[in-house]
């Protein structure tokens, strides 16, 4: 019985620790993006942004010249602010021109989870675990009944 628990306690730890690494690796690190978060880049001036999902709202900070936009997915746009839609995730590379002044920046979108190029590993991995933890406790169950 104490080995079963033990078994089944290092199984669940097995679990939680897989489909923690497995959601921790889909994060996009490069930009925090979502719920109104505002990302700044260290140096002045600046692209600042801020996103909802894959709409977005890029200000060129330090500068009161108009701009052009080239938004990285051959759309243009003008304005300070100017706000884009993206039709995919991605990372982009940002430029604004404004007047003499030009700032670039690469930032990355998701909208919710994202899974880039591991869509069903995830999910794959929680099915493995579950599936060897059925087969355990059936086989615990199996021989506790041939003991008895």
């Amino acid at each position: 019985m104490k080995s079963r628990t033990l078994t089944l306690a290092l199984l669940a730890v097995l679990l939680l620790v897989m489909f923690t690494a497995a959601t921790a690796a889909t994060a996009v690190a490069e930009e925090p993006y979502s719920g109104g978060t505002v990302a700044e880049t260290p140096i002045t001036p600046r692209i600042v942004l801020a996103a909802e999902g894959l709409s977005v709202t890029f200000t060129a900070a330090g500068t009161s010249e108009p701009c052009t936009w080239e938004f990285g997915d051959d759309a243009i746009g003008t304005g300070n602010p100017a706000t884009h839609t993206y039709a995919a995730e991605g990372a982009y590379d940002i430029t604004a021109t404004c007047g003499a002044l030009v700032l670039a920046r690469t930032v990355s979108f998701a909208k919710g989870l994202n899974f880039t190029g591991f869509e069903v590993l995830p999910y794959l991995l929680v099915a493995i675990a579950l599936i060897l933890i059925g087969g355990l406790m059936v086989r615990s169950y199996r021989r506790s009944k041939a003991t008895h």
